[in-house]
């Protein structure tokens, strides 16, 4: 039998398995705060009811 890759071996770390590129939710861009979003998300909604 082989032996496994250097990149499968536990040791050899570059980079952490798992952790997402961004801090949030894994859909947004690197630089995007989770929480500007739902304020923007609320204010188009606040929008959309006064000119209804």
């Amino acid at each position: 039998m082989m032996d496994q890759p250097a990149d499968t071996d536990p040791r050899h770390e570059d980079r952490p398995r798992g952790m997402p590129s961004a801090p949030g939710r894994a859909g947004t861009s690197p630089g995007r705060i989770a929480e500007l979003d739902a304020l923007r998300g609320l204010a188009a909604l606040a929008v959309v009811i006064f000119h209804a």
